[in-house]
């Protein structure tokens, strides 16, 4: 026994966690992809390339916002109905070129306007983005009739 906990109670609190927050953990997980594709693309076309740095993201966001949302569809929000495909992936493209806009014009601002290195830029961004994508992938583009989000109903 440590810190008050029993091997095997630690382990069930840890379980119960894990699978209250299989969401939030799953999302954060595909987050880490997404921005290190996203940082990945951004690099590749702003220095071996050498796009402008709004090119080099406008490219970069396109690559991402495909692969993103398959794991999304898929492993995060467990949308699995293949019939909604094309209609969840509308929406998922909705709400990431709402996001991509806002993206470019953080971007554009911390740059042009607070004279922020390009890098250091895109990670300040890529956080906003993160949590502004979270919200409309959760509320608008994988919430359907019948499947609501089950990890309130685990408390």
């Amino acid at each position: 026994m440590r810190n008050g906990f029993s091997d095997g109670v630690l382990a069930e609190r840890i379980r119960h966690l894990t699978v209250k927050y299989r969401e939030l953990i799953a999302y954060g997980i595909v987050g880490c992809i997404s921005t290190a594709d996203s940082m990945f693309w951004f690099w590749f076309f702003l220095s071996p390339i050498v796009l402008p740095y709004i090119v080099a993201n406008a490219f970069g966001w396109f690559v991402d916002v495909w692969i993103t949302f398959v794991l999304n569809k898929f492993f995060v929000f467990k949308s699995k109905d293949i019939k909604l495909f094309w209609k969840e992936a509308r929406k998922f493209i909705s709400a990431r070129l709402t996001s991509g806009i806002l993206d470019m014009l953080l971007l554009w601002t911390l740059i042009e306007v607070l004279n922020f290195d390009e890098i250091l830029g895109k990670c300040i961004v890529i956080v906003i983005i993160i949590a502004v994508n979270y919200v409309t992938a959760k509320l608008f583009v994988f919430r359907t009739k019948g499947r609501e989000h089950h990890e309130s109903d685990s408390n």
